[in-house]
């Protein structure tokens, strides 16, 4: 029998792209050419900005602000972009702690589910390992962010999981 997670991400999957090829949204690029289109890895431009040392953050202000200044350069700021989000897991060593424990924690709880599909204690971990999966948790940013009591408190409460995988 099939894992039931793998199971309804593989039908959400069919969903969500069903509904893409039905609606037939055009898909546009900048060279106007169809081609495959690989998304950024932050939600937007000042998450990986913020992602930066201090120190980037300041040179990448400051090359945006030069750029701005260039007959052309509103256009071309756009493609100036600031780290990766995992940049976060080194500039706030608490963040990258509770993220690996995170995926090592993941990786237990599916392979205790592999072992026993039905174990309600590896049920009710999952429950609580998802819970802190949000991805606002491992970074700030404007909407939320690794500083919300509500984030970290289900972050903090794997430490319980550990016992139970």
């Amino acid at each position: 029998m099939r894992d039931p997670l793998s199971m309804l991400t593989d039908a959400f999957t069919s969903f969500l792209f069903g509904k893409v090829e039905t609606a037939r949204l055009p898909v546009r690029t900048s060279t106007g050419q169809a081609q495959a289109v690989y998304l950024p890895t932050a939600a937007y431009t000042e998450m990986g900005e913020w992602a930066l040392p201090p120190a980037a953050a300041a040179e990448l202000h400051d090359a945006r602000a030069r750029l701005a200044a260039l007959p052309d350069g509103e256009r071309l700021s756009r493609l100036l972009r600031g780290g990766f989000f995992r940049n976060f897991l080194i500039k706030y060593p608490e963040i990258g702690d509770a993220y690996w424990k995170m995926i090592r924690l993941s990786r237990r709880v599916h392979d205790g589910l592999t072992a026993r599909p039905r174990d309600p204690r590896l049920l009710a971990a999952r429950e609580r390992l998802w819970q802190g999966q949000a991805n606002d948790a491992y970074w700030h940013g404007v909407f939320g962010g690794c500083y919300l009591p509500h984030l970290r408190r289900a972050v903090d409460r794997w430490t319980e999981l550990e016992a139970l995988s």
